[in-house]
């Protein structure tokens, strides 16, 4: 039988990432569900392919809203990579979030 291991990615602030212990849950996701937890950082040059995705962006996208240049950068890439892969079920859509700033 062929196993296949599924990746569900992250994007977080690092003080977010390490009050929620995201490496306790890193830990418990592949042991008990073998999947991959993996840190879309937005300052790579090209974005890893994840079967699934949650993030905290709302600073992200005021900070990008205030035209903060990196923010404003590191948000295009995002919703580049989102359109590319539509259908990536997803915590949040990032339009929830646009009304929600508005």
């Amino acid at each position: 039988a062929v196993v296949s291991t599924q990746s569900t990615g992250y994007w977080l602030k690092e003080g977010k990432a390490k009050r929620i212990k995201i490496s306790k849950i890193e830990e418990i996701l592949a042991r008990k569900y073998d999947c991959d937890l993996v840190s879309m950082d937005g300052d790579r040059d090209s974005l890893p392919r994840v079967d699934a995705m949650f993030h905290k962006m709302t600073d992200l996208m005021f900070d990008a809203r205030q035209g903060k240049r990196v923010a404003i950068d590191q948000l295009e890439k995002f919703k580049k990579y989102f359109k590319a892969h539509e259908g990536l079920p997803m915590f949040d859509p990032l339009s929830n979030i646009e009304t929600l700033l508005d």
